[in-house]
Parts: C-alpha cells; sequence; structure tokens
C-alpha cells in the first residue's frame, strides 16, 4: 500500500511508509507525506467520505448498508404506526371525555324525574353514551316513554285507587310514577257496569276481568264461587264512555231496555222522569 494507517485517541492518520517524522515547521507535512496526498486511490476516498456514493457503486459494496437501511426503514414504519395508533387513542379519549361532559351538562339541565331508571334502563339495553344524551333529550321534550318495573305499576295503580286521578298525576309529576293512562291500562280488574239488566256478555266479560280465566264453554264447565258482602253503591247517576250510556239508575227507575245517551235533551227527560215518579 501506498501510504500506512494510525489510530490514536479516535483519530485515524495517514502518512506515508518512508515518513521523515520531522519537518522544518511544526504546521507542515513531510516531503514523504506530502506527496500522497495527491494519490488518486486516497482522492476516491476522500471524495466518498465527502460527498455519496455513486450510482454505479457494485451492489456488493452496498449489502450491509442496504440491511442498515432496512431495519431503518422497517423502524421508522413501526414507529410511524405506533404514533397513528396512539393519536387515534388519544382522539377517542378526548372525543369520550366531551360526550362524558355532555351527558354531566344534559343531566344537570333536566327537569325530568328519575332520570336514574331512564339511565339504568339504557345500561341494560347496552346503549352507548351518545344514545343515552339523546334519550335524555327526548325525556326533557317529553317524547320518550319510559319502561317501569312492576313496582312502580303497583304504586300507582295504589295511588290511583286511593286517591284518584289527581293523585295518580301528581305522583307522576313528582315522582316519575307512570302516569294516569298507563296506571289505568295496568289496572288489574276492569268491570263494566250494566246500564240495565246484565247480558250474558257483560257477565262473561267481568268474570274474566275479575278472575283472569275463560269463560266456560261447552267442553268444559268451571265453577265459580263469588261471595260479596255489603256493597255499597253510590247514589249518582254516571255516563258510560265504552256503552255511551247512563248508568246508577236503581231498580225501581230503571227500564228494561238501556238508556243511551245521545244529547242533552235525553238527561232532561231522564230527569223529568224521576221528579214524577
Amino acid at each position: 500500500m501506498a501510504w500506512d494507517i494510525q489510530v490514536k485517541g479516535g483519530i485515524l492518520t495517514v502518512h506515508a511508509p518512508t515518513c521523515l517524522q520531522s519537518t522544518p515547521k511544526a504546521d507542515k507535512l513531510c516531503c514523504e507525506c506530502e506527496s500522497i496526498q495527491w494519490n488518486r486511490r486516497l482522492c476516491r476516498i476522500q471524495d466518498r467520505i465527502h460527498g455519496c456514493i455513486p450510482d454505479t457503486t457494485p451492489y456488493k459494496y452496498l449489502s450491509r448498508l442496504i440491511k442498515m437501511l432496512r431495519q431503518k426503514d422497517n423502524q421508522i414504519n413501526t414507529l410511524k404506526l405506533y404514533s397513528l395508533n396512539a393519536n387515534r387513542k388519544l382522539n377517542l379519549l378526548g372525543n369520550s371525555n366531551l360526550d362524558h361532559k355532555r351527558l354531566v351538562m344534559a343531566i344537570s339541565e333536566c327537569n325530568v324525574p328519575c332520570v336514574n331508571h331512564l339511565v339504568q334502563s339504557a345500561l341494560r339495553k347496552k346503549h352507548g353514551i351518545n344514545k343515552i344524551i339523546r334519550l335524555i333529550g327526548r325525556a326533557m321534550l317529553g317524547t320518550y316513554n319510559p319502561t317501569y318495573t312492576e313496582q312502580e305499576h303497583l304504586i300507582s295503580v295504589v295511588l290511583y285507587r286511593l286517591g284518584g286521578a289527581r293523585v295518580a298525576e301528581f305522583a307522576h309529576a313528582a315522582l316519575g310514577m307512570p302516569g294516569l293512562t298507563t296506571t289505568r291500562k295496568h289496572c288489574m280488574t276492569s268491570i263494566q257496569a250494566s246500564s240495565s239488566s246484565p247480558t250474558l256478555e257483560e257477565l262473561t266479560s267481568n268474570i274474566t276481568a275479575a278472575y283472569q280465566i275463560d269463560a266456560p264453554s261447552s267442553d268444559c264447565v268451571v265453577s265459580l264461587v263469588c261471595m260479596i258482602d255489603e256493597i255499597k253503591v253510590e247514589e249518582t247517576l254516571d255516563w258510560c264512555p265504552h256503552t255511551n250510556t247512563v248508568i246508577g239508575l236503581c231498580r225501581e227507575h230503571s227500564r228494561a231496555d238501556a238508556c243511551v245517551f245521545n244529547n242533552i235533551d235525553d238527561a232532561h227527560v231522564m230527569f223529568d222522569d224521576l221528579v214524577n215518579k
């Protein structure tokens, strides 16, 4: 080789094999070392160090570099994918945080009683946070029909039976109990009053509603004993919306046919008949 290499203190030094090891000046090279700086091979090496590798460089000299580049590319792609996943997770967590803030604001602004029943029902149905917020909005607008438990239905029926329609409406507005229409639908017994002598259809309907059994048929005869003691009948007339008849007349003043209510004149005629009798 036209030069020798020496590494000292992490610094690589190139010098001529016949270096004189002495110079007239401290910052000058000897004549032998100065002659190798124009060596063609050394100049090419310096060009490779300071410049880039030519495209005509054989592949065998680049195999190690290509392997390192591929490793770096895989590492960069892995880091890019990790960064993308981290950004998506942060976006999801940020949106979830905003959704929970919206839920808290919706609950704080909701004046509907028993909001916990609405949230519990939505969680049982595995609804998401946005679905719960929409349900709360519907409840505030009055377009949401909640699902009540059997205990709440029974409590509303008891309040309706003891206090009437006004107490049932008050419980619905103040305590979130079922409304009056829902309470009436869940009443166990719905006896139909007869304006005259009871018919077979009315008796069958009343027995079915009171005892939750099927009416007797020709194939199967069902015996039933109903014991009633001290029935108090309110002495007043009333209008039945199901049959459009006037009920409440006693046996002496009632007629064989039903007292159908068509207009106010029928009510006046009935009042005059009661006065004359």
